[in-house]
């Protein structure tokens, strides 16, 4: 969300002043609020939705509310906005945010098969033009284009489930026997854990984002054990 700024930087002819073109352009702004009840997450989004109209009016922009374009999503209940500020918003099943399409129910169930078709749709692609590569050029197009699919986000893949899993592996062993000549492929569900071994390192020292500050602690005590500041103490699911 912001301002773009074209600088046109062309001299009137007459009397030497610069001009500027100012374009105002926002896109993908996403609004979220959590809460026990409809009626409280109605009110919290009213009084956001208030103030986001009250800036683009400041700023000369004009919310878009056709179909597509201003949508809203309610996870864990099956029940609706009424209006928001007595405006209707239209109700989404589905919605991509950051490359994860998330569902009403969270499962991921949608993210994963859209994941697994786009990543099986590439390998028939490596399939097909290996007779006509290298196996180094192989090796850099499944690095490049298929196994990033599955890492993308790679701490949601800890939660896939056993079926889930084995049609990756499936993916992989596949991968490993087009491309040939002994290559080993660096399993998924190995890259996965060192990218959330990695998150949880920056988060102990800080070089995260505001919210994941102070998400994992150490476990720490006055008995010298073994064990003592080598533990975390998990957040728990809200």
């Amino acid at each position: 969300m912001g301002h773009v700024i074209q600088d046109v930087g062309q001299k009137d002819a007459l009397n030497d002043k610069i001009c500027y073109n100012l374009l105002n352009n926002v896109d993908d702004i996403v609004i979220f609020t959590a809460a026990k009840d409809l009626a409280s997450i109605q009110k919290h989004l009213s009084e956001d939705c208030h103030n986001l109209s009250a800036w683009f009016l400041g700023n000369e922009l004009v919310l878009n509310l056709k179909k597509g374009k201003t949508e809203c999503m309610i996870f864990g209940t099956a029940k609706r906005l009424n209006a928001l500020n007595g405006t209707l918003i239209n109700t989404t099943s589905s919605y991509k945010y950051l490359g994860v399409n998330l569902d009403s129910s969270l499962n991921l169930k949608l993210h994963f098969e859209k994941m697994y078709k786009r990543t099986a749709g590439r390998f028939n692609l490596l399939r097909r033009i290996r007779p006509l590569i290298d196996k180094t050029s192989a090796e850099k197009i499944y690095k490049a284009m298929i196994q990033p699919v599955f890492t993308y986000r790679g701490t949601l893949g800890l939660c896939w489930s056993r079926s889930r899993k084995s049609r990756i592996e499936s993916i992989e062993r596949q991968s490993q026997k087009v491309i040939g000549g002994n290559y080993q492929v660096q399993t998924v569900e190995s890259l996965m854990k060192r990218q959330s071994c990695q998150l949880v390192f920056d988060c102990l020292k800080d070089n995260v984002c505001t919210p994941f500050k102070g998400y994992f602690t150490k476990i720490e005590h006055n008995i010298n054990t073994r064990n003592n500041g080598c533990l975390l103490k998990l957040p728990k699911a809200k």
